[in-house]
């Protein structure tokens, strides 16, 4: 019994031993933890090691450098920490208050371990999208016949189209080259020749009345709403006219003391009552005038100031058509139809502005431009001009402008009196109600014509000869050089001569004139003839005409558009109106 006591009794081993065999257990354990290729969860077991950890049970196994000391948050105020102190099982967790953990700081591993190798996952790629501003909607893209207006800019330089103006048809433009003969390379901009849709107004835009404001009100908004809303906005009247070619009503409002223009703009538009808000925008003459005593005092002798007529071959073109009978309205400054130059040429007259009708320098010399049959010579001499004033002030010697809402008046009443073409000698903002009146005009068989600008080559778009429904039109020197002062871009349709012109003025007297103001004013009168022998010309045919016809020079200069307009090739582009007597003439059996 003493032999089976002492065999079952158990065996205390001796210190020196106790401390081998922890050793040697202590050195497998740290030997299997570097087989890092197999999870540690399929040994059972683990083991904490500075800057790594070595857990039991799936998801916890494996060598990950430095996340054995890091707390992770369940709860407000608690967090848990991973098992590695003293009483705890490995891989245990204890759940303790938040403001009693402090995390150490990490350190790399003494130890060199391979992480695993990241894994690759294949996502969809990332489709770049331009930021949107908050508030503000993203901007419609205009579209004409189910074709955008707008073209990429990326796409470099494109041909002219037959169209004219730079603006390709629908489809990629042609690179490189000459296009559509005969055509001329000129650069893309992505924001000309495009439509002006309603909005808020830019940041840097100065240009408008700053105490006035022109609103469009809902067809449904009652008059007790609409004296609501006056009351409401501070708002006083200052006059309302109907714009038939936009179909509505336009009010012109004074704003309260204190108030901005772009924030009654931005809190009008907000409101239902109202369908439509935006400033008065305010337009000027683009062209630099000098007053002369007479038509042969001038600081060059005087002849060679009519090299227009050279230039144009006004003499052959006036063989084919004189504009006859063609309705050209000019939307300026006061004309003066008692002008010798203007005799019997201006056969209605309107005044948007008011007040005293003075005749001014800038409207009396664009009109003569077109249609002058004194000691000067027209594009047009016998064209009908229909006088719209619509700059102000009055006075001859002051410099003229007009706002948005005169404009629009003298537009509309054009359209009335059956103006076929509508010469518009001014430039200014993007103005959406002037562009939605000449696309309504557009649709009437109405041709417009508008100068540049004479901001410099730097200048922004000038409207309204960068709208989509106009042909702009720079000025040339005698030289057939660009204009120094001419506004650029890819819009222009055609150049004319507009450098060192003699035009009529005021009092009998006369005036040397430079600018893409005249400019426009003899394409027009181009166009008058053109509609002479062929009265059926739409608009569109009307600037394909135009470009097809320009004349360059051997070197293509993108700033002159197609080139110089030429009136006898384009009255030769088109065939002759029949006479009265040809129309009724039977034809031989």
């Amino acid at each position: 019994m003493t032999m089976m006591q002492n065999q079952l009794r158990p065996r205390v081993l001796a210190p020196r031993h106790r401390f081998a065999l922890t050793l040697l257990v202590s050195l497998c354990v740290i030997g299997l933890g570097a087989i890092h290729a197999r999870p540690a969860a399929a040994f059972g077991f683990g083991i904490p090691i500075p800057g790594l950890s070595i857990g039991v049970g799936p998801g916890q196994g494996g060598l990950r450098p430095d996340r054995a000391i890091v707390p992770r948050r369940v709860a407000p105020g608690r967090v848990i920490v991973p098992g590695i102190g003293r009483g705890q099982g490995l891989g245990r967790t204890r759940v303790i208050p938040a403001e009693r953990v402090v995390v150490p700081r990490v350190r790399r591993p003494s130890v060199a371990v391979r992480p695993r190798p990241p894994a690759v996952v294949e996502r969809p790629p990332v489709v770049s999208r331009p930021p949107i501003r908050p508030g503000r909607p993203r901007p419609p893209v205009i579209v004409d016949q189910g074709r955008p207006s707008i073209t990429p800019p990326s796409l470099g330089v494109a041909a002219v189209p037959p169209s004219g103006g730079g603006r390709p048809p629908g489809g990629p433009p042609t690179l490189g080259g000459r296009g559509w003969p005969p055509g001329v390379i000129l650069p893309i901009a992505a924001a000309a020749g495009a439509a002006v849709p309603p909005g808020p107004v830019p940041r840097a835009e100065r240009r408008f009345v700053p105490d006035e404001i022109l609103v469009i009100v809902r067809p449904n908004t009652t008059p007790a709403a609409l004296a609501a809303a006056e009351r409401r906005f501070g708002l006083t009247l200052i006059a309302s006219d109907r714009i038939d070619l936009i179909d509505s009503s336009i009010r012109r409002y004074r704003l309260p003391e204190g108030s901005t223009v772009p924030g009654a703009v931005q809190a009008l538009s907000r409101d239902q009552r109202f369908a439509q808000a935006q400033p008065n925008y305010i337009f000027a003459r683009p062209n630099y005038v000098y007053r002369l005593q007479s038509a042969v005092t001038t600081p060059s002798g005087g002849a060679s100031l009519q090299y227009v007529a050279d230039v144009l071959q006004l003499p052959q073109a006036h063989a084919l058509a004189k504009g006859t009978r063609v309705p050209v309205a000019v939307i300026d400054s006061g004309i003066d139809s008692a002008s010798p130059e203007l005799a019997g040429r201006i056969t209605k007259s309107y005044d948007a502005v008011g007040g005293a009708p003075a005749p001014h320098e800038h409207g009396t010399g664009m009109a003569g431009a077109i249609a002058a049959t004194g000691q000067l010579v027209g594009v047009s001499p016998a064209a009908d001009i229909l006088a719209a004033r619509a700059f102000g002030p009055p006075s001859p010697a002051a410099g003229a402008s007009g706002t948005s809402f005169h404009i629009l008046k003298a537009l509309d009443w054009s359209a009335r009196e059956g103006a076929r073409i509508v010469n518009m000698s001014f430039a200014g903002p993007a103005d959406p109600l002037l562009s939605q009146a000449i696309a309504s005009a557009s649709t009437r068989n109405i041709a417009f014509v508008a100068a540049m600008g004479n901001e410099g080559p730097s200048a922004p778009a000038a409207y309204p000869a960068a709208d989509r429904h106009v042909i702009a039109v720079t000025a040339t020197d005698q030289g057939g050089q660009v204009f120094a002062q001419a506004n650029r871009g890819a819009h222009v349709a055609v150049a004319a001569p507009g450098v060192d012109v003699i035009l009529p003025a005021p009092g009998g007297s006369y005036q040397v004139s430079s600018g893409t103001s005249v400019a426009a004013a003899h394409v027009s009168g181009i166009a008058a003839l053109i509609i002479e022998r062929a009265p059926t010309t739409t608009p569109d045919q009307l600037r394909r005409i135009l470009t097809n016809t320009a004349q360059r020079g051997s070197t293509p200069q993108p700033a002159l558009g197609a080139g110089v307009a030429a009136p006898v090739p384009a009255l030769t582009a088109v065939a002759p109106a029949a006479t009265p007597a040809e129309a009724t003439q039977q034809p031989k059996p």
